[in-house]
């Protein structure tokens, strides 16, 4: 795999072998069939490719990316885009070939989409350093070549930025590669192409590999028509494209601080719901206690409420004994007052008796004593 060597690849002449050559154990190695059937399918299509294709007649280079391919990164990028709000970049890597019998007409068809997992952001979008380890692997095990870098403008429209074109010049300016711009939002693509020290804007067309055979090509421009003034060499950007591009940087450096403020009020938030579940737990533990204690209160008041009932009820019980007892008392001295009073009353009868007669004694006996005495006088 090369990103931006300088030297020069062969490309492959298109013949009914190539898938053959390229794979040559294909039918044993049934994760290779895929590749060899594609191959096959592009050989066999291309194998009449000026005569089928008009439009590049007279190219010393042709881009074109197989739909699959194109629709998955489109997919990539509307997800990127949904999700995040952020660019999105990739490689698309397929065949470096020459059409038969003419070793000066080239062309690439990128047939597999690579999606990168680098940092990004609304106006940036990067390769990790992982990425270039698994596509380089992907490639080698495939024998496929990375042949363009495709990168998202979502919203912006399709230009190339300062980044890009050193990205371009650097990293993907071999022979057998080219540069992608699509603004998924609006539906615009753009191509651009090292020529040497000079970028220029690229044609690039879109096959449906599953619609063509040998008869037929079913291929269309992906990008605007490129104007003559624009086929040499590209022109400085213009001062609208540098006021966009300073507008994204300082949007970009507003939502940085935003989402630090997001960030902080969300770090808030937290601590604020924590300190409250805390509090809820506390006072949750309180009540549950305050209840049980409220619930055991309950209890012995209950029981207490049971105790007075029961010494209530034995107090009504021992005042009816009581009232029982006093009666019985009560009946029971009269009748021993009325047997005394009645007992004494005939005692009295009989001492007033014997008084009686005492009396009449005495009575009789003073008499004579006194006539006695009387007497002796």
């Amino acid at each position: 795999m090369t990103f931006g060597e300088k030297k020069t690849i062969d490309a492959k002449e298109v013949s009914k072998v190539l898938a053959s050559i390229i794979y040559p154990n294909a039918k044993e190695q049934k994760d290779k069939k895929n590749y060899f059937e594609t191959l096959e399918k592009l050989c066999d299509v291309f194998d009449n490719r000026i005569t089928l294709h008009k439009e590049t007649e007279g190219r010393k280079f042709t881009c074109y990316i197989e739909k699959k391919a194109y629709d998955a990164f489109f997919r990539f990028a509307n997800d990127t885009y949904q999700n995040r709000r952020h660019e999105a970049t990739g490689l698309i890597v397929g065949y470096y070939l020459h059409d038969r019998d003419n070793p000066n007409s080239l062309f690439i068809v990128g047939t597999h989409f690579l999606g990168a997992t680098g940092e990004s952001s609304s106006v940036t979008t990067e390769f990790s350093y992982q990425d270039s380890i698994n596509h380089s692997n992907f490639c080698n095990e495939n024998k496929l070549l990375p042949l363009i870098w495709i990168h998202s403008h979502p919203g912006f429209g399709v230009f190339y930025s300062g980044t890009d074109c050193t990205t371009l010049k650097t990293l993907f300016a071999a022979t057998h590669q080219t540069g992608v711009v699509v603004d998924n939002l609006k539906n615009k693509v753009l191509g651009y192409k090292m020529y040497g020290n000079d970028m220029l804007e690229e044609d690039i067309f879109l096959l449906d590999l599953d619609k063509s055979d040998g008869s037929h090509l079913e291929c269309k421009l992906l990008n605007d028509k490129i104007s003559s003034k624009k086929k040499g060499e590209i022109e400085e950007r213009t001062d609208d494209i540098k006021i966009l591009e300073t507008k994204t940087e300082n949007f970009e450096n507003e939502r940085i601080i935003l989402k630090k403020n997001e960030k902080t009020i969300s770090n808030t938030i937290i601590l604020a719901f924590s300190f409250l579940y805390v509090f809820l737990l506390v006072g949750g533990i309180t009540l549950f206690a305050s209840f049980n204690r409220t619930n055991d209160l309950e209890k012995r008041v209950f029981e207490l409420v049971q105790q007075i009932d029961s010494i209530s009820n034995s107090i009504s019980v021992l005042q009816t004994i009581i009232r029982e007892v006093d009666m019985s008392i009560h009946e029971t001295t009269i009748e021993e007052i009325d047997s005394i009073f009645y007992k004494e009353c005939h005692r009295t009868c009989k001492t007033d008796s014997v008084i009686q007669t005492i009396q009449s004694k005495t009575e009789s006996e003073l008499i004579e004593l006194n006539e006695k005495c009387n007497e002796n006088r």
